[in-house]
């Protein structure tokens, strides 16, 4: 077994990469073509496998163009990987009995977690061939939908970024936990725009509500919150220390009517607009610095989101950080269960696993479904506003079991599922 960086080290023998962690495995079967490929063009096929789940991965392979600087939209020619969701879990059900049209949402969650993840650091030289310059990922599970249409664009893991994490540590627990097999999908988000008339001025001084127009939202009330003992990470109790938290019962209001907000149809989760950067009050700060705030709420935690676009005309590219600060809502979980230990600094927070793949996919899918408006607060900055999403960056990413705040991956909605071998050098959008 050769480590190859985090939790992944690779089997010349079976051409494989292990999770050390988790047990899971990823190998190479074949290269596909002709007759044998699934559709035109030439074909890779992987095997996923842990604990008796054994998936096909489908992943096509050409010459592609692709934007290396999204500001000058200028091309580089390279050669891509495209993981094909749709078509794998066609073969999946061919080969499985229970002949579902198509996976889970429990299943493809721990298929698309490993794969996403293995792949970008599958080694040189091996019968795979030759390494992509983008790694794609075409399909699966959108906002509790299984669909086509839908890509994700991942870069490729720089020499830099190997040298910088030498070691992985994997006495953390929390490293083993896998998506649930039986899981269900989120609910649908639902965007709402309905935030009526600009109230008077005052009309929200001393009150709990507030406004889009005032740019400011609240979570709750003081009254409303649940005063809890401080378990550890063991689930024990903490004597003397305790927290407040805001219970799963607890209504969130300034939102239905007064801003632009997605909800899920459940009404259990929330994302919304919370406040932009004004020429009075972030004139001081760099423009990287610059942001958009959003609330987001599940059952789970709340938080506040930072997201930017530099562009308030339909559609504009986002980016949005994934949390990494928040406060719970469920009374059950340990003090700081949704958050790692960080020797290092105890000012930089480092988001668990769980939380990241729990709250990672919603955010994309609601952003993903963000449907836009021209309305802007007086005092924003001149090239901000809250126009539809035409791609989506997602900042900070686990790689091999290891928190890179740079890390980003991409991801747009499509209007036609994009097959490589269509049109040869085909333009990926970034």
């Amino acid at each position: 077994m050769i480590d190859i960086f985090g939790w992944w080290a690779f089997d010349p023998d079976t051409i494989a990469l292990n999770n050390k962690v988790t047990g899971e495995r990823v190998r190479f079967v074949a290269r596909m073509t002709g007759e044998f490929a699934p559709a035109e063009g030439e074909w890779l096929q992987f095997q996923y496998e842990h604990d008796g789940l054994s998936y096909p991965v489908l992943v096509e392979v050409a010459e592609i163009e692709y934007f290396y600087n999204s500001h000058t939209r200028d091309t580089k020619r390279g050669f891509g990987w495209q993981l094909d969701h749709i078509r794998s879990a066609e073969l999946w059900e061919k080969e499985q009995p229970s002949h579902n049209l198509n996976p889970t949402y429990g299943v493809w969650r721990r298929v698309d977690d490993c794969l996403t993840d293995a792949l970008r650091f599958w080694p040189k030289n091996t019968s795979a061939g030759r390494l992509p310059d983008r790694f794609l990922v075409s399909g699966g599970w959108l906002n509790r939908t299984w669909s086509a249409f839908w890509e994700r664009v991942y870069l490729p893991i720089t020499e830099d970024l190997n040298r910088s994490f030498a070691e992985f540590d994997d006495t953390n627990p929390q490293k083993k936990w896998l998506f649930p097999l039986d899981e269900r999908s989120h609910a649908e988000w639902i965007f709402h725009n309905d935030i009526g008339e600009k109230p008077e001025a005052g009309k929200y001084e001393g009150t709990l509500h507030s406004s889009f127009w005032i740019n400011f939202l609240s979570f709750g009330d003081s009254q409303s919150r649940q005063r809890i003992l401080i378990k550890d990470k063991h689930g024990e109790i903490i004597p003397g220390e305790f927290t407040y938290i805001y219970p799963l019962g607890t209504s969130i209001s300034g939102i239905h009517g007064e801003t632009i907000y997605m909800e899920s149809i459940d009404e259990l989760s929330v994302l919304a607009f919370q406040s932009g950067p004004t020429v009075k009050g972030y004139d001081y700060l760099p423009w990287s610095k610059q942001t958009l705030d959003f609330f987001y709420a599940d059952k789970d935690i709340t938080a506040t989101l930072h997201a930017q676009n530099h562009r308030w005309k339909s559609p504009s590219n986002w980016s949005v950080d994934n949390i990494t600060s928040y406060e719970t809502r469920h009374p059950n979980w340990p003090d700081k269960y949704w958050n790692e230990p960080n020797e290092k600094s105890r000012i930089i927070r480092i988001p668990a696993l769980e939380m990241w793949r729990r709250t990672d996919p919603k955010i994309r899918d609601a952003f993903l479904h963000w449907q836009g408006t021209e309305l802007r607060h007086d005092d924003w900055l001149d090239s901000y506003g809250l126009p539809e999403v035409s791609w989506l960056a997602m900042e900070g990413n686990f790689l091999a079991g290891i928190w890179f705040k740079e890390s980003s991956y991409y991801a747009r909605r499509t209007e036609q599922p994009t097959l490589l071998s269509k049109n040869n050098y085909v333009i990926v959008f970034i």
